[in-house]
């Protein structure tokens, strides 16, 4: 009897985000160039790659900006009119990235857990205007 002997299956190659590169090296991706492209692909956002950010993703993100313009636009009591401006456009990214971490952490402890998760966090933004829009 022939015995044929199967060569031994190669793992996929995955990028950051764990998702498969098709024909790329593998070897585990390591996100490469400028800091600040490492730290978009920390947060999630890959400006290179085949699974490039979208432009509203990028557009929500570039919002992050107004997180410490809000904070210097309370320090110096420039009006609650400018206050509430930049709060409300350094909220949007903040809520995106509180949203996503929930989702991953939902993926990886299960879906009862993660549907708390989901119902406890997905509301936080929310609970966040309606405190400071109460006092």
């Amino acid at each position: 009897m022939d015995s044929k002997q199967q060569p031994e299956k190669q793992p996929q190659p995955r990028n950051p985000e764990n998702h498969v590169i098709p024909g790329g090296p593998v070897h585990a991706a390591q996100p490469s160039g400028s800091a600040l492209q490492r730290a978009f692909a920390w947060i999630g956002l890959d400006l290179t790659g085949p699974e490039r950010s979208s432009a509203l993703l990028i557009g929500i993100y570039a919002l992050l900006v107004f997180v410490p313009i809000a904070l210097i636009v309370g320090a110096l009591h420039l009006g609650q009119l400018w206050l509430f401006i930049t709060s409300a456009l350094a909220i949007v990214p903040l809520a995106k990235i509180l949203g996503t971490a929930t989702e991953e952490l939902a993926v990886r402890v299960g879906s009862g857990i993660g549907g708390l998760l989901n119902a406890t966090f997905g509301n936080a933004v929310e609970m966040i205007i309606a405190f400071f829009a109460l006092q």
